[in-house]
Formats: structure tokens, sequence, C-alpha cells
């Protein structure tokens, strides 16, 4: 555990009081099920945390946005509750670490068979109010869920299913800092008291290139959306052309020769990434 908290002490000195304080602020105006703030309204109250909002979301993605019916919203991912200080957070911190346990206790007796929500609430020693609010925070933490039902955790009937990956890690504060030590910790040069961020992380994947003026970057344009998808940066709400510049990016991270190649024009990544797009929106 103090392990732990160190990581999370040195995230939120990376990051910086302003940053914080935005995360903190954006928690206590969270409402409804699951919990989010109408984006345009809290911009236009808050229009001094623009900037801010933007990195949070852009580069550090600790929130995110999300359609409902035809309102864009935005909530918190995971990675954001360790970072807000008060007693709700950490009310949450712990029901999110024993619903990781359960998922582990779950997958180990099911394997890739779905669980019902009322299986996971019926597991967990809380009110099915805060069990509900901390098992939806689970949709935004890639190495948990392969695939869930409509709905869930908030509609009757609705099911997760759990990735193998919650046998890896004995307790969920070290998914999400692991995710403090790969984006922010490991990178504190780029990421401290500076809004001069890089928009993506540098894959762990290395793309293994061909000579330069090859005719097709497919295979580099496919990876880097897998990358994108894996880390959990693919929200199908947005529109597709919102993720060219993120693939970019992360080519250009990983194959700095390729940097001005024709190739990776807009036109061209939509025919890479429109069907898997396409395909995860059909199936999320």
């Amino acid at each position: 555990m103090a392990d732990f908290l160190l990581d999370i002490k040195e995230t939120s000195e990376i990051l910086g009081k302003e940053r914080i304080d935005c995360l903190i602020n954006l928690f206590k105006e969270m409402r409804g099920k699951p919990p989010c703030v109408e984006k345009k309204r809290y911009r236009a109250n808050y229009p001094d945390q623009i900037a801010v909002l933007n990195y949070l979301e852009q580069s550090a993605h600790l929130i995110t946005t999300k359609t409902i019916e035809t309102q864009q919203f935005y909530h918190l991912r995971p990675y954001a509750i360790p970072l807000i200080k008060g007693q709700k957070a950490q009310n949450l911190i712990n029901l999110m670490c024993e619903i990781y346990e359960a998922l582990s206790v779950f997958y180990k007796e099911r394997l890739d068979q779905n669980v019902t929500r009322d299986e996971v609430l019926k597991a967990i020693d809380a009110p099915n109010e805060q069990a509900l609010e901390a098992l939806s925070y689970f949709q935004d933490t890639h190495s948990v869920w392969t695939g869930w039902g409509g709905g869930f955790p908030y509609e009757l009937g609705s099911h997760i299913n759990i990735s193998e990956d919650v046998i890896l890690k004995e307790n969920f504060l070290e998914v999400l800092t692991d995710y403090y030590r790969w984006n922010f910790i490991s990178q504190k040069e780029n990421n401290s008291y500076t809004d001069r961020k890089k928009e993506i992380s540098l894959p762990k994947f290395k793309i293994e290139t061909k000579r330069a003026g090859r005719p097709s970057l497919e295979k580099e344009i496919v990876e880097a959306y897998r990358w994108l998808e894996k880390d959990g940066q693919i929200d199908t709400s947005k529109p597709i052309n919102s993720y060219y510049q993120p693939i970019r990016d992360t080519i250009k991270i990983s194959c700095p020769h390729i940097e001005a190649d024709t190739n990776l024009c807009d036109e061209a990544i939509r025919k890479r990434i429109s069907p898997l797009f396409q395909a995860k929106k059909e199936n999320p």
C-alpha cells in the first residue's frame, strides 16, 4: 500500500495544484447514474478551467466525454479518483478494490462467460447505490473487461465479460498506479508544471518498419489504433476523425523518420481504421 500511496503523491505533484483542484471540482459537480456533468454548461460556468480541462481530457486522459442522447457529458476515469482528496473518493477507491477482488474470483469460476451486475452486487458488502457507482468506473479501465451488456451496470440484467488481466494484479490500486507510472512518473520532464504536453504516451509496442518510401503504412496505422484502443482512448461516441491526429502522433513517436509521410493523411487513416471503429461501435 505504501508504494501505491507514493505513486499517487508523486503523480499529484507532477500534475500540480491547478489540475488537481479542477478534478476535485468536477468530482463535486458530478450527478446522475453514472455520475457525470454536462460538458458545455460546466465549461461555460468555469471558463478559467478550459485549458486545464482540455489537458486532462486530451493529454492526461483522466476525464472523458461521452454522448448521452444529444448532449455531451464529462465523466471521470477511475485513474482520477485516487488523486481527489476526501472521504467520498476514498470510499469509492475502497469499493473498487473490493469489486476488483470479486471480479478476479468470478473470472476464475466463469472464464469468458458473462457475470451479471446483480451477481457482482451480491458479492459486495455495500449499499447497492454506492456499489453501482463504483462499478460504473470499471468501464473506463481497459484492463478489467472484454465487453459488457447495454446499460451496464445500472440496467437490470446487464452484465460484464471479465478480462483475464484481473488475475494478474492483487489490488486495483496497482492497476491505477501502473497508469501513473507509465503516463506521468516515467515521463516526468514532459508532464510537470507545463501545458506543453504530448497528446499521447509512447506506445509499448515497437512498429517494425520497411524502408522509407514504401507505398502503404497500413500495418502502422492499425497497430497505432489498436494501442490507443487497448489504452482506453477510443470512444465511439466521438467522431472517427478525432483519432486521426493521435494515430499520427503515435506513429511519429515510434517511427520518427516517417513524420512527413503523405501516407498518413486523413483519408489513408480513415480507410484503415473505419472497419475497426465501426465494429467497436456495434459491439462495444
